[in-house]
């Protein structure tokens, strides 16, 4: 795992329950995790996780069950690591805003 160079991974949130991931160079193992919104608080499962992006892919990876997750315990390992934690809060209001006003 040492031997793989850092993948570059960069995250973008598209919604209250999806993120898209990214990485420059080859990731493998890529796990996402977050803490629900939900009255439960605790961890919650993504659609997919534990999986490996080639240089230049891109996944979008959902909450399952239809829950959001708080965009500020946003993170993405892979065995590299820590590679992207959540954008700051201003970069995150727009698209949560954005959701929220589309429920409206």
């Amino acid at each position: 795992a040492s031997a793989l160079p850092e993948p570059g991974i960069e995250i973008e949130l598209l919604g209250p329950d999806a993120v898209r991931i990214s990485a420059r160079r080859f990731a493998r193992a890529v796990h996402v995790a977050a803490a629900a919104l939900d009255a439960s608080g605790g961890s919650l499962n993504f659609d997919d996780n534990f999986f490996d992006l080639l240089a230049g892919e891109a996944r979008v990876v959902r909450a399952r069950d239809g829950r959001r997750f708080d965009p500020t315990t946003l993170r993405v390992t892979s065995v590299r690591g820590t590679h992207a934690i959540a954008p700051a809060p201003a970069v995150l209001e727009e698209p949560v805003q954005r959701a929220a006003a589309a429920e409206r």
